[in-house]
């Protein structure tokens, strides 16, 4: 006979299972219509078997959970809005390295007046072209009317440009650092170059009174006479000179055989005659009868200068010619003079009224050529 071994064991008392706050419980559902719905505070109907119940999370766990959330979503703003400003940064510094800012203000745009013809576009000057160009000018004044006989300090471009129209070199002394001395010189060509060397010593050293001038503005360049004993004491000779030159003329101005324009006479009576001329003419007059059209200067000399021009229009009472025997002695005798009456030119030009012998001194003209200078 089998016996049955009885169990000791109690049956397991089964226990209901606790959810969390994330895991979706089974809620009671709502009353059926005719039923009697739960007082406040009842939990409800059970759930069904095998259904875990409900239950609230403590509150500190509530808090904790709450701030993790928060701390996740603060965090993902943070670095986003920092890779935002970065990406801003990034464009703005861009920008002012292929933009940089100007120091000054831009000017505001001039309007555009429609023109129908808008004209010849002109440029405005150029101070180192214009420099030039009355470097050129007075280079070429100085070969013209100075001659070779004088002795010129001047910058090296000038001397370079002066060799180039075949002055002699050797009446050149060109100024550098090394060498800054004019008083070797007859003449200075005064450029910006050569005030930056000289300073207070052109001042010093050269008269007030410039023998040409070409250009203007800042590219004026002057040609003075050296003056070793100081502007004073040229000026001093130079007014003696203008006293002499007013007697002179005054006189030749009353020698029969000469007859003059109205202006002519006037120029010579008031010594604006160069005293080489003066010299001249009562030699000339000695001779022949003349008709003087007048005396001249060149533009580039200042006003003032001794006139060392002469205009002859007639000799022995006929008009100048190429074919009269009068205009030809003329020209013989003062082509046979000695430097300082030895003309620069004579030569045969046309007048408003016919021919004219026209008779230049160089320049400078000398002082004290009629004796109390």
């Amino acid at each position: 006979m089998v016996r049955t071994r009885q169990s000791n064991s109690k049956p397991v008392e089964t226990l209901p299972r606790t959810v969390s706050n994330w895991e979706k419980p089974v809620r009671t559902p709502h009353p059926a219509p005719g039923s009697t719905a739960s007082e406040p505070g009842d939990p409800g109907v059970d759930p069904a078997p095998g259904q875990p119940r409900y239950q609230d999370p403590p509150w500190g766990q509530v808090w904790r959970t709450t701030a993790r959330v928060l701390a996740r979503r603060w965090r993902l703003r943070v670095v986003v809005g920092a890779v935002v400003l970065l990406a801003i940064a990034s464009l703005a510094l861009g920008y002012r390295v292929l933009f940089p800012p100007s120091a000054e203000p831009a000017a505001p745009a001039r309007p555009q007046v429609p023109r129908s013809d808008p004209g010849p576009v002109v440029a405005p000057p150029d101070p180192i072209s214009a420099a030039d160009v009355a470097r050129a000018q007075v280079a070429q004044w100085i070969v013209d009317n100075v001659g070779t006989s004088g002795v010129l300090a001047c910058d090296t471009a000038t001397c370079a440009e002066l060799e180039a129209l075949n002055y002699p070199a050797t009446a050149l002394v060109p100024l550098t650092r090394d060498n800054g001395e004019i008083r070797s010189a007859d003449l200075v060509v005064v450029t910006a170059a050569v005030e930056a060397l000289l300073g207070p010593r052109l001042a010093q050293l050269t008269a007030e009174r410039p023998v040409a001038v070409a250009g203007s503005g800042e590219a004026t360049i002057e040609l003075r006479v050296v003056a070793p004993d100081g502007p004073v004491e040229y000026r001093r000779r130079a007014n003696a000179d203008l006293r002499d030159r007013r007697s002179a003329g005054t006189q030749v101005a009353q020698v029969t055989g000469l007859q003059l324009d109205p202006v002519a006479a006037e120029q010579l009576r008031s010594g604006q005659v160069d005293a080489r001329i003066l010299t001249v003419l009562p030699a000339l007059l000695a001779d022949h009868t003349l008709t003087v059209q007048g005396f001249s200067a060149s533009p580039a000399e200042p006003a003032g200068a001794p006139l060392r021009v002469l205009d002859i229009a007639r000799v022995d009472g006929a008009d100048v010619s190429a074919e009269h025997s009068g205009t030809a002695a003329v020209i013989r005798f003062l082509n046979a003079q000695w430097p300082p009456f030895l003309p620069a030119s004579t030569h045969l030009m046309d007048g408003s009224d016919g021919q004219l012998l026209r008779i230049s001194y160089p320049a400078p003209s000398p002082l004290g050529l009629l004796g109390t200078g």
